[in-house]
């Protein structure tokens, strides 16, 4: 189904979009004030026409696709990349207060490094404890974020504002 058409013009040029089951369908045409009527008619006729192909060309790109977190799976299997998305997610937590993200990066990298149940062993804390604080559901003490990143194996370094 056809959401909607819109257009807009510029030196004679005009641009129709159209989103069509969760596709966006971008038709660029010459014409002016004119051929508006007839160019908006030809771009919803093109689009009922190519129907068909639109969708299977997005049945083979979601076919080729991979989701997010199946992404992060893959590049946080590189060390160097756990640590600089920890960094970047740990200062965003400093700078903001909020912890959600951190923590939600934090649980990325246990699970790819091992499994949460090792973790809470190897820093002596409770597994159903890490696994709320991993999921958001509780906000730990800075004691607590400090010794499930050592259980990691990571260090904070601390820098001063020039």
């Amino acid at each position: 189904m056809l959401a909607r058409v819109s257009e807009t013009s510029r030196r004679r040029r005009s641009a129709f979009a159209a989103e069509q089951d969760d596709v966006i369908i971008l038709i660029l045409c010459a014409g002016d004030k004119s051929t508006q009527t007839k160019d908006i008619k030809k771009a919803k006729e093109l689009i009922e026409k190519n129907k068909g192909i639109i969708m299977k060309i997005k049945k083979e790109v979601l076919e080729r696709s991979i989701s997010h977190d199946e992404h992060m799976q893959a590049v946080l299997r590189d060390a160097e990349y756990q640590k600089e998305y920890l960094r970047l997610n740990f200062e965003e937590y400093s700078r903001t207060g909020d912890y959600s993200l951190f923590f939600k990066s934090l649980e990325r990298v246990v699970k790819t490094r091992m499994s949460v149940s090792n973790l809470a062993k190897s820093i002596d804390m409770n597994r159903s404890n890490l696994s709320n604080i991993l999921k958001g559901k509780v906000q730990p003490s800075f004691y607590t974020t400090m010794k499930i990143l050592k259980g990691l194996g990571a260090e904070i370094e601390i820098k001063f504002a020039s």
